[in-house]
């Protein structure tokens, strides 16, 4: 259900900002992140930007009230979604409008999708307990987080010098400090976004929160690449294509054991694999003309012989009496 909403609102969204829809979902669905984690995981993280595009699509088509309902059921499934809630609240009242004047849309923007997700929880007979559980991805220790990696960083450091402290100490700190920098960011993003683009400022604060996270899954990735899909020009559209094929190798089964393989190998061979690698993805799209590699061969094999050349290549001869 998640990657068909996903399917139904990039193409809408593409429309509306005047961009390929085609485009917009080859970037979006047919990709590494969308293909192996939010269909093969089966993670909910695709209900979630399935919901969040379409409610973003009816923003965009003059129905912000629609659009958050929308995104605030989205906001249910995962918070983050709730960028967006911010965002149709800051543009209700249209591009060049005064702060002053668009606090009251943004209050009521978090009204109605607060009154959504208690209706919600009310409904579901959970409650606002789920509210305890958002830290649970926190519990994850990896590396491969910036805020996270540097805090392992600055104890095992610590350790070395014989300076007792704590790693979870340390995580707490760098990890806040990774939150306050993605919020920096995102607060910039919105006061810049006729500047940016809507969409284009809420893919890049998706991406933000999840690299400048506690920890990074690389199906979190999709938070910001699919909504930056519609709207990839330039570099934003190399953004999505080199965070699509990373994200392959972010939690690989073994890759810890692959990356020691690696830096223990002899470096010759390593070398050749990768230049064997890079052969292999150049030499298909390297202009191959036949017939002039014939030419050439029948050149060099008659040492510039008119004879030896076809009768294609010999010196042509008018007649006299032509």
């Amino acid at each position: 259900a998640g990657v068909g909403l996903i399917a139904i609102g990039v193409p809408m969204l593409a429309r509306s900002y005047g961009r390929d829809p085609s485009q917009a979902f080859a970037l979006a669905l047919l990709n590494p992140v969308t293909i192996l984690h939010l269909v093969g995981g089966a993670h909910n993280d695709a209900l979630m930007l399935g919901l969040l595009a379409v409610g973003l699509a009816l923003s965009k088509r003059g129905r912000p009230v629609a659009g958050i309902l929308v995104c605030a059921l989205a906001a249910a499934v995962k918070v983050p979604a709730a960028i967006g809630i911010v965002y149709i609240g800051w543009e209700w009242m249209g591009p060049g409008v005064p702060l002053r004047s668009r606090i009251r849309p943004l209050v009521t923007a978090g009204l109605i999708a607060g009154a959504v997700m208690g209706a919600l929880s009310l409904l579901s007979g959970l409650g606002w307990s789920w509210i305890l559980n958002l830290a649970t991805p926190g519990t994850v220790r990896s590396w491969v987080a910036p805020a996270t990696g540097a805090g392992q960083l600055v104890t095992a450091i610590a350790h070395l010098v014989h300076i007792p402290v704590a790693e979870h100490a340390v995580l707490s700190v760098t990890r806040l400090l990774g939150l306050g920098a993605a919020a920096v960011l995102g607060l910039w993003l919105l006061k810049n976004v006729e500047r940016f683009g809507t969409l284009r400022a809420i893919g890049l604060t998706m991406l933000a929160v999840v690299v400048m996270g506690p920890v990074v899954q690389p199906w979190y990735l999709s938070w910001g690449l699919i909504l930056l899909a519609p709207v990839a020009t330039g570099r934003v559209r190399s953004l999505i294509v080199g965070c699509s094929v990373g994200s392959v190798f972010i939690g690989l089964p073994g890759g810890r054991q692959l990356v020691v393989d690696l830096l223990n190998a002899n470096p010759l061979t390593v070398a050749l694999a990768l230049l064997a690698c890079l052969a292999i993805l150049t030499v298909p799209l390297t202009p191959f003309d036949r017939e002039q590699l014939l030419q050439r061969w029948r050149r060099r094999r008659g040492g510039g012989d008119p004879e030896a050349m076809g009768p294609s290549e010999g010196p042509v001869v008018e007649l006299a009496g032509a």
